[in-house]
């Protein structure tokens, strides 16, 4: 005659700090330091441009602005933005459906 053990359980884990929606000391420092970074990254050119062209005054940045290259390049930018926002609203939307 054989007796029968009750079935082991399975270790429960225990949630990540990450998961409780709080972030440990150093991811706040990284978040932070990143965050910093891409900033800068973006808004040194920007504000670049701006100093630069406030310098010359309106009339010389409207001249340059409505030149055929920076014309050519705003259409190339802009068209090519638009045809990523169809391409990436059809495969969103295939993704959603699918159930991925």
């Amino acid at each position: 005659m054989t007796v029968a053990q009750p079935p082991i359980a399975a270790p429960r884990r225990r949630p990540r700090g990450a998961s409780s929606g709080r972030l440990t000391p150093a991811s706040s420092l990284g978040l932070g330091v990143g965050v910093l970074w891409l900033s800068l990254i973006v808004l040194l050119p920007i504000a670049a441009i701006v100093v630069t062209s406030a310098q010359q005054g309106p009339a010389a940045f409207w001249r340059v602005v409505t030149t055929s290259d920076t014309l050519a390049a705003l259409e190339l930018s802009l068209g090519a933005a638009l045809l990523v926002a169809v391409v990436n609203a059809l495969v969103g939307t295939v993704t959603a459906w699918s159930g991925w």
